[in-house]
């Protein structure tokens, strides 16, 4: 055999084995674990396996941060209808109603939501308000939230 050949054979072990190292790992060093807790249900011991990639969990959020504005009324606002708050959760805010009986002075009230528009604004992109308010039209007709 060519010394040619033994150098190419060996290289073609050596990148078949990274390629394998490096395509593997994700399954090889998957963290699996264990809960063990009673069911409330049928008040039997139930056994949760959990696997996956520890790191991906830790870089997803436990609670995300919304920008809040403040409003005095709740008109328009779909509070309640679960598609209108994942449209203003997908646009990075959700809205605060402030009774009228909470004392807040009027000058806070305005900086606080023109900060946090401004903010959005560089979040969402211009026209980012009308962008929402269609998707949360759509939503109000799609519910029957809307009356003509």
């Amino acid at each position: 055999m060519s010394a040619n050949y033994l150098k190419i054979k060996h290289l073609a072990i050596q990148w078949s084995l990274f390629f394998c190292f490096f395509i593997g790992k994700e399954q090889a060093f998957a963290q699996t674990s264990r809960l063990k807790e009673r069911s409330m249900v049928t008040n039997k011991d139930v056994t949760i396996t959990i696997q996956g990639n520890y790191r991906e969990a830790k870089r997803t959020p436990t609670r995300p941060n919304y920008t809040t504005l403040y409003r005095r009324d709740a008109n328009k606002l779909l509070l309640g209808n679960t598609c209108a708050e994942i449209v203003m959760q997908d646009y990075g805010m959700k809205y605060v109603v402030v009774p009228k009986s909470f004392e807040m002075s009027s000058t806070k009230y305005f900086f606080h939501n023109f900060f946090a528009r401004t903010k959005l604004l560089f979040r969402n992109g211009p026209g980012w308000k009308n962008r929402m308010y269609k998707k949360v039209q759509k939503c109000r007709q799609k519910t029957g939230d809307y009356v003509f």
